[in-house]
């Protein structure tokens, strides 16, 4: 039975370091334990437990230690981050770094004390009595571990297993797995009013992750771009959204698994939109989805190994509840909506993208909603 106890502290320092720049810095360090150990007994005489013992198939007669226990096991998790803002004149600047390092730290010993399968319960007590008897292949047995000439053991040990350390290593060490994971982010932003009614938004974020599998390059790298341009006024709000996102994907590891056909794909996703609002009333949104890519059957498993995808989406939108709700609930919020997905292109086609006669349009979709909030 797994046993799970935990430990962490965090902390935090805001400072003021102006009129018009602050910095915040942020930090966790938590453990969390997750033994699972064996408390059953011990082999009479013996500083080790009963090994896993199965026979009859029918009833399933099964004692001793579980194979897959006992097994130390703990996560570990460092994170920290960083901000400077800065204001000048209609600009807020805000830049960063954040940094988490997890560690999974497993020794797993299971096999070490050994898994037995019998072929039957007679079996079983017959082998417990004497580890020498067989059971043979023209249906003879003998008590001295050889079949007669011409008849092959088939018996009653149907599987033993056993793990044993090699290369000089213990039962423990060998069963030692240590996985760090590093991951690092740099971000910087702005938010710009030049005048009354009027907001942009832009910024710019990397991010980058450290594996511990030497197969996989020791560093991969995403870029991605947001951006958002809002116009607030009476009655008239416009908003403008796009991000932009291009993925290097590091896949030594699942190729040599079979998983996949390249080592490297490259994947991008573009995301815009634009909305607009009247009289905090009525909404209408349209905006573009696009994905593109590497081709790589194996990894997408389609059948034209491309997950270039591309379409259009289109909502109309109405808030019954802006100046105030019912007179039950006048805090009441309300959205009813109807939005429809239109796809050019899916799995990187137009037409026949499964090879069974299957169109993007097929994809279309209509989706009506309604939400409420109080």
């Amino acid at each position: 039975m797994e046993k799970d106890y935990s430990h962490a502290g965090s902390g935090s320092l805001i400072s003021s370091l102006s009129d018009t720049v602050l910095n915040e810095f942020r930090f966790q360090f938590a453990r969390e334990y997750r033994p699972r150990p064996y408390d059953g007994p011990n082999v009479t005489g013996q500083s080790r437990p009963l090994p896993d013992t199965a026979f009859d198939f029918g009833r399933g007669y099964r004692f001793g230690e579980p194979f897959f226990i006992p097994v130390d096991y703990y996560d570990q998790r460092i994170q920290f981050n960083d901000n400077l803002s800065i204001i000048r004149g209609k600009h807020a600047f805000k830049a960063g770094i954040e940094y988490n390092g997890v560690k999974s730290v497993q020794t797993f010993v299971g096999f070490a004390n050994g898994r037995y399968i019998f072929s039957s319960t007679d079996g079983f007590l017959n082998y417990a009595r004497n580890p020498r008897y067989v059971e043979c292949s023209n249906g003879s047995t003998s008590q001295t571990g050889q079949c007669p000439g011409g008849a092959s053991v088939t018996g009653p040990v149907l599987l033993y297993l056993q793990q044993a350390g090699v290369g000089g290593l213990s039962v423990e060490e060998a069963g030692t797995q240590d996985i760090p994971q590093k991951s690092l982010a740099l971000f910087v932003q702005d938010k710009w009013q030049p005048r009354r009614g009027l907001t942009i938004q832009y910024g710019l974020r990397w991010e980058g992750e450290k594996e511990p599998d030497v197969i996989t390059p020791a560093f991969t790298t995403d870029i991605g771009v947001d951006t958002q341009y809002q116009y607030l006024g009476d009655p008239h709000t416009v908003t403008l959204r796009a991000s932009w996102i291009h993925e290097n994907r590091n896949l030594g590891a699942s190729k040599a698994l079979g998983l996949s056909d390249n080592s490297h794909d490259v994947l991008r996703s573009l995301n815009a939109s634009v909305s607009y609002i009247y009289d905090h009333t009525w909404s209408f949104t349209a905006g573009r989805i696009s994905i593109g890519g590497t081709a790589d059957p194996a990894l997408y498993g389609t059948f034209t190994g491309s997950p270039n995808s591309g379409g259009w989406i289109t909502e109309i939108a109405y808030l019954p509840f802006s100046y105030g709700g019912p007179s039950l609930w006048p805090w009441m919020n309300m959205r009813i909506g109807l939005q429809y997905t239109l796809w050019d292109k899916f799995d990187g086609a137009s037409t026949n993208f499964n090879g069974a006669g299957r169109n993007a349009h097929n994809n279309n979709t209509i989706f009506v909603y309604a939400w409420t909030m109080f």
